[in-house]
């Protein structure tokens, strides 16, 4: 547009348009190499001679049309002077460029850059400059989130610590967004016709031909860019040659420290890959499938965290979770009223589906399959009658119909509602936790024959304790003032004083299960009350199935996703035990227990607690589970993986951690990049962000070492029959944890994953396939790694011989 404007003006007077392609530094006025601009090479010199710089993307073979700003000056001059000596009525257009008369190409002084850097170093050089050429910009950005952005996090952190002003994270964003700019100026090549250039330097003078110069016949660009990384360090670095000694000095001392750290990085990573080159999946699988499925991230729970499904009936009514021993209660309990007249299900609205069609799915899942070979099943199936409810509402969502009908013939109350988010907002925890419960025992009290109420929590809510007894624990706040301060406090409000509400509790979860067992003691004197805390809650021992377990939540998850090849990391301490309660032992001891407090002649004055956890006769550590899962994992495969399952367990935090960047993240964007570039959705790093949530969650839990008394729930189980203590079986003790992890991960295979234990054969040839290409990966990266070692080994020498050179000079 502006030329368009210059063309209209010719008329007027005589009129030049000089195009230069990209301008730098002085080739010879004022002076070589003189430059302020920090645009184009000059500028990329700046930060590569700081050692902040340390990536370029460009193509080393395309012609780069630069030209310096003191041959752009004297165009201008001369085509103006000619303008006007001429008079021409027509716009002369004269191309200012070097692509046809001196071409230059990135490849002529690629090797020579680096020596130009340290043969003029700054003494305020932030570390040891090293400039390398990249061939685009997706390899750029790789290579600039370790090479760029990682260093200029730190240093800037470093830098806001001792008062400074952080400026590398910006310089860097910057020189992304410039490159983004520039990238079809980087990776396009042109050519410009110079005939009208050559015929203006043609008709000067020779004596104007020497004082305004347009000739590039003469420009030796690797003697340029000496003088341009010179120019550099004076007038955009502003530091004068007085002191390039002393940088020189500074520079040897960055080299040494440079080498150094690549040493130290080399070294790590022979470290890291000797480390888990031996490892196994199971070393990580096992930490995890034995915890509690409400220990899990909320990438595991229900979109809005709640598994609510309240059960009331006549004898054994009780709030159901829908978690890994959701489905098991309800198996159990049907089974057992299978010669009542009429049992009441209240549950809530879910996925537009009603309480009905809920009902319906959940009498068709395999655990009732039994059941429904029975005869008269049909007739016995109609005699459950759900009831439309919901735990966070007022009277608990129920009509005036049905609760007349349950205050008229409820005996007994499972209370197991809970909102098992770790990570939720605690204004929403307490409403559903603790708010739940309070409005379950309201309508509770008005139950005209209730006989137990048994209330579903945590061996976890008392994490400062070192031996949890079986007792009630004083509440850290009064929970009717909370649950107050939650309806009227706003939720920002709420964020900021959750951490000094919540400072021994690792989390919301375990902070609303103790102040509910509060709640639960106030209570007391009007309703016999009994309060479960179970501890980590997996798979079937025997009911319904050996290792059955129907969802990839909480632990299940973890051991899928570990044998799959997607999990290979966790932070947890293999010495420490795993209390792990088989999640038919659990639903076993709620029955106990309620039979026990329903057959009391008095309601007991408060609360009855009982610790739901192993056996201290007969325990497991994690390493141990370890070993078991080792061998039975890989005799036993998945038909379908990302990888060969492999990982192990890091007691060490910062261990850990970069196990989780090199084998957890780092595959996970490979992947996802690889996918996107075939035009697939990538799905791997959205995974691994779940997966790591989760991990940061549950590692509070596998570092610590509890010990619990369980002894009420012995005395109950020994008041049984013994046809009674074959039904409900409570006794871990002679638990065989080989033959229990073999059926848990059996159970896995084909409950979650709908994996058919006749596909093992074809899944074990699979895993042959993966170890092969796991191995083979591993000698290729030791092969890399071997090869960066020589590289750095002849870089290290080099250097030496550089410095020794310029001693001797």
């Amino acid at each position: 547009m502006a030329e368009h404007e210059v063309q209209k003006l010719q008329e007027n007077f005589p009129c030049a348009i000089v195009r230069p392609s990209m301008i730098i530094g002085a080739w010879r006025e004022p002076t070589p190499g003189w430059t302020i601009s920090k645009n184009g090479p000059q500028g990329f010199l700046m930060g590569a001679s700081k050692g902040v710089v340390r990536r370029l993307p460009v193509g080393k073979t395309l012609i780069y049309d630069y030209i310096p700003v003191d041959i752009v000056v004297n165009q201008l001059l001369v085509a103006g002077f000619h303008a006007a000596a001429t008079k021409s009525k027509e716009v002369e257009i004269y191309h200012c460029t070097s692509s046809t008369r001196q071409p230059f190409t990135w490849a002529s002084v690629e090797d020579k850059v680096n020596g130009y850097l340290h043969k003029y170093p700054l003494k305020s050089a932030v570390w040891y400059p090293h400039l390398k050429f990249l061939p685009s910009i997706t390899w750029f950005r790789i290579s600039a989130l370790f090479v760029h952005f990682l260093p200029a996090i730190i240093l800037d952190t470093v830098t806001r610590i001792s008062g400074g002003r952080p400026i590398l994270m910006k310089l860097h964003r910057n020189v992304n967004a410039s490159l983004t700019r520039l990238e079809k100026f980087i990776f396009t090549e042109w050519s410009f016709s110079s005939k009208k250039t050559n015929d203006l330097q043609k008709w000067l003078c020779p004596s104007d031909q020497k004082d305004f110069n347009l000739d590039l016949k003469d420009l030796v660009w690797v003697d340029y860019f000496v003088e341009l990384t010179k120019g550099t360090r004076i007038y955009l670095n502003k530091e004068n040659l007085k002191n390039l000694e002393a940088a020189r000095g500074k520079d040897t001392l960055l080299m040494v420290l440079h080498l150094s750290l690549q040493a130290g990085i080399l070294f790590l990573i022979w470290y890291l890959t000797s480390w888990f080159s031996g490892a196994t999946m199971l070393h990580l699988s096992c930490e995890h499938y034995c915890l509690d499925s409400r220990f899990v991230s909320s990438a595991h729970v229900n979109k809005d965290g709640r598994n609510n499904r309240m059960v009331l009936r006549k004898t054994h009514p009780h709030n159901r979770r829908n978690r890994i021993h959701g489905k098991n209660p309800d198996r159990k309990t049907i089974t057992i009223l299978h010669g009542r007249p009429k049992n009441l299900f209240t549950i809530r609205n879910k996925r537009d589906k009603t309480p009905k069609q809920r009902l319906e799915d959940l009498l068709n899942i395999p655990v009732f399959e039994e059941l429904r070979r029975r005869p008269n099943a049909d007739i016995f199936f109609k005699k459950l009658i759900p009831i439309n409810g919901d735990i966070i509402a007022d009277n608990l969502g129920i009509s005036s119909e049905d609760l007349r009908e349950l205050r008229e013939h409820v005996e007994v109350i499972f209370h197991m509602a809970a909102n098992v988010r770790f990570d939720q907002p605690l204004k929403q925890a307490l409403t559903f936790n603790t708010g739940g419960t309070l409005r379950l025992l309201d309508v509770a009290q008005t139950f005209r024959h209730l006989k137990a109420f048994v209330h579903v929590g945590t061996s976890y809510c008392h994490c400062e304790v070192d031996v949890l007894e079986e007792k009630l624990y004083p509440a850290p706040h009064n929970p009717r003032k909370m649950l107050d301060l939650m309806t009227w406090l706003e939720d920002d409000l709420v964020t900021l004083l959750t951490p000094h509400l919540l400072r021994k509790f690792p989390n919301s979860y375990a902070y609303t299960k103790r102040l509910t067992e509060d709640i639960l003691n106030e209570y007391s004197s009007k309703i016999p009350i009994a309060i479960a805390r179970p501890s980590i809650v997996t798979a079937a021992l025997k009911e319904p199935l050996p290792g059955w377990v129907d969802n990839l939540n909480g632990a299940t998850g973890i051991l899928v996703g570990g044998g799959k090849g997607v999990i290979r990391t966790m932070h947890c301490n293999a010495e420490l035990d795993a209390d792990i309660v088989p999640v038919d032992i659990e639903i076993n001891s709620l029955i106990i227990l309620a039979k026990e407090l329903g057959e009391r002649d008095h309601p007991p004055e408060e609360p009855m607690v009982y610790n739901l956890t192993i056996d201290t006769s007969n325990p497991i550590t994690w390493g141990q589970a370890l070993e078991y899962g080792k061998k039975h994992v890989y005799n036993n495969p998945f038909s379908v993986c990302l990888w060969y399952p492999d990982g192990s367990p890091k007691s060490n935090y910062f261990i850990h951690m970069l196990a989780v960047f090199f084998f957890h993240l780092v595959p996970a964007y490979t992947v996802d990049s690889m996918l996107s570039l075939f035009g697939q959705k990538p799905f791997l790093v959205r995974v691994q962000k779940r997966i790591q949530g989760g991990l940061e969650v549950l590692q509070y839990y596998t570092t610590k070492q509890w010990r619990f008394t369980n002894d009420n729930i012995k005395t109950a189980f020994s008041k049984l029959s013994e046809k009674e203590k074959e039904i409900f079986n409570t006794d871990t003790s002679n638990v065989n944890w080989d033959n229990y992890i073999l059926d848990y991960i059996l159970g896995a295979r084909k409950y979650c994953d709908k994996d058919d234990p006749s596909t093992i054969p074809k899944a074990r040839k699979l895993l042959k396939m993966l170890y092969i290409l796991h191995i083979s990966v591993q000698i290729g990266f030791y092969i890399l790694i071997t090869w960066i070692a020589y590289k750095y080994l002849n870089f290290m020498l080099n250097g030496v011989h550089s410095m020794l050179s310029r001693q001797s000079s």
